[in-house]
């Protein structure tokens, strides 16, 4: 229990840092904030009984989530106009198939495990893209046979 409740401040802290750019009322597809107590996150939008979904990761701005979804890749969904998107095959996820996102903390870049879907003599491996002006770019192998990469602010 200890390690539930030492997180609890950076949660609350993020949460008031994405109130700040996304708006209240847009936060975790219009759910209560995190507490303590885990619950199962946007039931039939993002969790689905049918499918598996992990490894989210929300950009720093809160407007946009990417998750991964079994048998289907990494999915998004973004806040347009005050509402959220239905999910949806992230840009990049026809070409590149890969999963277990993460995205750095100033949001100008994504890394995800890509094993599937590789072309002849491309290796399996962390991933990372790039974004400018709105797009993701191509991804780049950063480390083979390596997963579930994460960053810190310091990159």
């Amino acid at each position: 229990m200890k390690k539930i409740h030492s997180i609890i401040p950076a949660i609350v802290a993020f949460t008031f840092l994405l109130a700040d750019s996304a708006g209240a009322e847009a936060l975790y597809l219009g759910q209560d904030p995190p507490e303590s107590e885990p619950l199962v996150f946007a039931p039939g939008t993002v969790s689905t009984e049918v499918v598996t979904e992990y490894c989210m990761a929300f950009t720093p701005d809160g407007r946009e989530i990417y998750f991964s979804r079994a048998h289907s890749g990494i999915m998004m969904c973004a806040l347009e106009n005050g509402e959220w998107t239905s999910p949806e095959k992230a840009p990049f996820g026809e070409k590149y198939p890969g999963g277990e996102v993460h995205i750095t903390p100033d949001g100008k870049r994504l890394l995800m495990n890509r094993f599937k879907g590789l072309a002849e003599g491309e290796a399996g491996g962390v991933y990372i893209l790039s974004k400018k002006d709105g797009e993701w770019s191509d991804p780049v192998l950063v480390v083979e046979n390596g997963m579930r990469a994460t960053s810190t602010a310091r990159g």
